[in-house]
């Protein structure tokens, strides 16, 4: 019974410790284009649909996050929960896609900043689009 005070003790600040992911998601989203946000989950959607486990679909995506309002986070979830239609896998900058140099490939959907035009840029690739090429 002594280690049992401690053990709780210890199980509730992991508990309270662990991000909800939904939030997660959502403010890494919002840091990587603030104008992007839900095709941005529905890259991290599809990934997890197809087997990709929470604790490493995040590892892909590098800006800093930015807390999401909770209406940014409630449409997160949702997303999450029901899936996306848009077969979206891959969301690279405009400096991405020149770095890359598959600018020859269309891509799905392109979405330029509302504040900075076409400066700043994000494309989304569905997961097999080196194999689709530039048909």
């Amino acid at each position: 019974m002594k280690y049992a005070t401690p053990l709780f003790f210890f199980l509730a600040l992991v508990t309270l410790s662990t991000p909800n992911f939904a939030s997660e998601v959502a403010a890494i989203c919002k840091g990587e284009a603030f104008w992007a946000i839900r095709d941005c989950v529905c890259t991290v959607a599809n990934r997890l649909d197809s087997g990709i486990a929470e604790e490493r679909v995040m590892e892909e995506y590098f800006a800093f996050p930015i807390p999401a309002t909770p209406t940014e986070v409630a449409r997160t979830h949702a997303l999450l929960t029901l899936g996306c239609p848009e077969p979206y896998w891959f969301m690279y900058s405009l400096q991405d896609v020149a770095r890359l140099g598959i600018s020859h490939i269309p891509p799905l959907k392109i979405l330029p900043s509302p504040t900075s035009g076409t400066t700043y840029q994000v494309w989304f690739y569905e997961k097999d689009y080196l194999t689709r090429g530039s048909d």
